[in-house]
């Protein structure tokens, strides 16, 4: 799959993170990493997880879903290493589900309309 050069450094900018959180030590020798990410990154990020697992022995687990259906569960106590959302993520900084600190920008959406 061809993928545009600033799609494919966004993602890879995301993996950088991954690496970078379980470097720190947040995710603190885990031998499994727990992922929760939006759908719209599915086919590029599985070839990117595979090869972060191969580089760093972890294994993801990772579980896709809608962004806001994400977003309900982190809030009522899912628990998770990681998150990729395609939404805004301040409300689960400030309620204390998302450290801060740690959140990376991606990339960014426009949605269009027309008639």
């Amino acid at each position: 799959m061809k993928l545009p050069r600033q799609n494919f450094l966004h993602l890879a900018a995301g993996a950088a993170a991954l690496a970078r959180l379980l470097l720190e030590g947040l995710v603190a020798d885990a031998a499994e990493v727990r992922v929760l990410s939006t759908n719209a990154i599915t086919s590029v990020a599985n070839q990117l997880y595979a090869q972060f697992e191969r580089a760093t022995g972890h294994k993801l687990t990772v579980r896709y879903e809608f962004g806001p259906i994400l977003k309900r569960e982190i809030e009522a106590g899912a628990t998770f290493d990681v998150s990729i959302l395609s939404l805004d993520v301040d409300d689960l900084i400030k309620q204390g589900k998302i450290a801060a600190g740690t959140r990376a920008v991606l990339g960014r959406t426009g949605i269009g309309v027309g008639v």
